[in-house]
């Protein structure tokens, strides 16, 4: 639990639905889910009850609610004291997984040095979202932006930044059946593209493909998203891939 969460709590009163508290907070509605449910976790209570649209509080709920204002009130004037101090300076260390649209980290840290401008962002780059866990949990970093995972120490806390659609990709000539990918025992006369096959979404799939008993023609690592286009705009291979990267192909 921590002062995000119950400015979230609090903003859904307020608001009476998700998608109006994900505004007043600059996040999606279902950042705002992750942080009610963690919430509702810690305190093992219900919290909230869907009426249609909005989400109604319950008397648990309303309980706690002149509490929380409580401690969002005095943060707010421990928040003050930041105008008197000196500016930030330092270095943050920041792991980033390599699959991940270079896009958006771009603009996070763009927004950070605008907020930091003496903090030094010191990243790397790692191949699986496993490895950037376990060197924040070790403090070898100071946080990390990567896949969801699952699984992490209570000692660690995880923040949803986004979601991204993931599909299975391939050239407009090559013919796969629809179902070919939902029938137990397929044979996809295809080559498996990815650029990390160690990456979540890799082996995610992989796992999937196993479950189903669907086997591929062959796996293909490339060293980026531009060679794994070049190969599908020529009808070689499928991917299983982050939609937003191939935005401007689909289209």
């Amino acid at each position: 639990m921590n002062l995000l969460t119950l400015r979230i709590f609090s903003s859904v009163i307020e608001k009476g639905t998700f998608a109006e508290a994900a505004k007043e907070n600059h996040c999606s509605p279902s950042a705002v889910s992750f942080h009610i449910k963690t919430l509702e976790n810690y305190l093992q209570v219900q919290l909230f009850e869907k009426t249609g649209r909005c989400m109604r509080p319950t008397e648990q709920a309303r309980l706690i609610l002149p509490d929380v204002k409580n401690i969002l009130t005095s943060f707010s004037s421990i928040e003050k004291l930041k105008d008197t101090r000196k500016d930030l300076v330092g270095k943050i260390r920041i792991g980033l997984a390599d699959s991940l649209l270079p896009e958006s980290i771009a603009i996070i840290f763009q927004k950070f040095k605008q907020l930091a401008p003496n903090v030094t962002i010191i990243a790397e780059g790692s191949d699986t979202a496993y490895a950037l866990r376990e060197k924040v949990y070790k403090n070898e970093l100071d946080l990390a932006v990567s896949f969801n995972c699952g699984d992490y120490p209570h000692t660690l806390s995880t923040y949803p930044l986004d979601s991204y659609l993931l599909a299975i990709l391939c050239g407009a000539e090559n013919s796969i059946d629809n179902n070919a990918f939902k029938i137990p025992g397929s044979k996809i006369r295809l080559p498996f593209i990815s650029i990390n096959l160690r990456s979540g979404p890799s082996k995610f799939f992989d796992r999937y493909l196993a479950r189903m008993n669907i086997t591929v023609e062959d796996h293909m690592q490339v060293n980026s998203y531009q060679a794994m286009s070049a190969l599908l705009r020529n009808n070689i291979g499928f991917a299983y891939s982050p939609v937003p990267i191939f935005k401007q192909e689909l289209e």
